[in-house]
């Protein structure tokens, strides 16, 4: 089943056909969704067997859905992509789920070698995959997005795709919190470990919530909180 179809220069083919519904299906529906509130135009491949079907519709305005894409010959696979892509012609083709880069590098080879086709790495390498089979796969890859450093390093190590075509980019970041909550959490263990007391115990509290609210009026009250108290706190602290 298919629905929608538009063409532009910002357009993205997200192929991800597993039949679980984790991290990775999330974080996949989440990006197409930003896509496309950037203005992208993102049609997205699932496999229909998968609760990442029903939850689709909530993300992406252009869904189709299959049985599956991964496993058993790729030629064919291939074929169907082709025909699903042929008026589309995104300019990206993406996927999350390594066992599809089997017939999208099929796809590629042998129907679209202008399409741009990029692979986000969700877990380990695992064994060496260097064999003719996978270089040949690998080679059709125009980027490989690696979530760690030390992924990267092991792909470059494991695989034989070249360490120019990968990049680290961290997964799952809501970029308007990556900052606030991490520094609201630090601030707040910080003034606890070095201000132990009950009251403290509250402002600390009051800090973390104020910056992961961005609440000037929390932000406020703790501050006022630690400047009234603050004598008792440096008298325990023998700081006077």
């Amino acid at each position: 089943m298919e629905t929608g179809s538009t063409t532009g220069k910002k357009t993205l083919a997200i192929v991800c056909t597993p039949r679980g519904f984790g991290g990775l299906e999330m974080n996949t529906l989440k990006q197409a969704r930003t896509l496309e509130e950037k203005g992208w135009t993102v049609w997205l491949l699932v496999n229909e067997l998968s609760p990442m079907y029903t939850e689709a519709a909530k993300y992406c305005s252009n869904i189709t859905s299959v049985q599956q894409v991964s496993g058993g010959g790729e030629k064919p696979k291939a074929r169907w992509i082709h025909k699903w892509l042929k008026e589309k012609n995104p300019a990206i083709l993406f996927t999350p789920y390594n066992k599809d880069i089997k017939s999208l590098s099929v796809y590629k080879r042998f129907y679209n070698r202008k399409v741009k086709l990029v692979y986000q790495q969700h877990m380990k390498v695992g064994v060496k995959k260097r064999d003719l089979i996978h270089r040949l796969r690998y080679n059709m890859l125009d980027l490989w997005i690696s979530p760690l450093p030390y992924l990267k390093e092991e792909t470059i190590e494991k695989t034989t795709v070249p360490a120019e075509k990968i990049a680290v980019v961290p997964l799952g970041l809501e970029h308007e919190k990556r900052v606030w909550i991490p520094a609201a959490c630090a601030l707040g263990l910080l003034t606890v470990m070095t201000l132990n007391t009950p009251g403290v115990l509250v402002a600390a509290l009051m800090l973390t919530l104020g910056f992961h609210r961005r609440s000037r009026v929390m932000l406020g009250l703790a501050v006022a909180f630690l400047l009234t108290f603050g004598s008792f706190y440096y008298y325990d602290l023998r700081l006077t």
